[in-house]
């Protein structure tokens, strides 16, 4: 029982194996003992947030955000709260603090970005998707996502490129395949 490695290992396994409510026992058992690192106090939060309990979640990561704040984690995991919450607000204040400090932060920048293009906000969601394919020019999601931001502003030649290179960094990304196929069925290419 005093092996407090066992009770941290078992938690991660029980949240892969999609367990959360135990995940959340040995996390709360380490917690009591005072041996909750921010890493799992981060996996609690995310197991919180699967079990349903957005409350507490984003109670324990605004904690270990204030507690660590040059670690970007916990506030990405608030930002999947907010967002599950449907609470875009909240979701792009966690991102942007990230952004202070992780600037390259590619997750926070597209999550801002995915916020953008919820609120219609194209041409800001444009420039944040840009700067994830900037970071790196083989994230499918946010060359998918480009695509769809320049479909939306008339730039279907654009679109169609994006798309060609989602699917070639990813060929299983089912998405960037049907906007691949979207767009070239309404640009007269439906054979292809």
């Amino acid at each position: 029982p005093g092996m407090l490695v066992v009770l941290r290992t078992r938690a991660v396994a029980y949240a892969a194996a999609g367990r959360p409510v135990d995940a959340i026992r040995d996390l709360r058992e380490l917690e009591k003992r005072g041996a909750l690192s921010a890493e799992d106090a981060v996996v609690l939060g995310d197991n919180l947030r699967l079990a349903g309990r957005a409350k507490d979640a984003t109670a324990v990561l605004e904690r270990t955000s204030r507690e660590n704040p040059t670690f970007a984690q916990p506030l990405l995991s608030l930002a999947a709260v907010c967002v599950q919450q449907k609470d875009m607000d909240g979701a792009a204040a966690a991102y942007a603090k990230v952004l202070a400090v992780d600037p390259d932060n590619a997750e926070a920048s597209r999550g801002l970005a995915d916020v953008a293009l919820i609120r219609g906000d194209l041409a800001e969601a444009g420039q944040r998707y840009a700067r994830v394919v900037a970071l790196d020019g083989t994230d499918a999601a946010a060359l998918s996502k480009l695509g769809v931001v320049r479909v939306r502003t008339g730039q279907a030649p654009e679109a169609i490129g994006l798309f060609r290179r989602a699917v070639e960094s990813d060929p299983k990304h089912a998405e960037a395949l049907l906007y691949l196929a979207g767009a070239l069925a309404s640009n007269g290419r439906e054979a292809e």
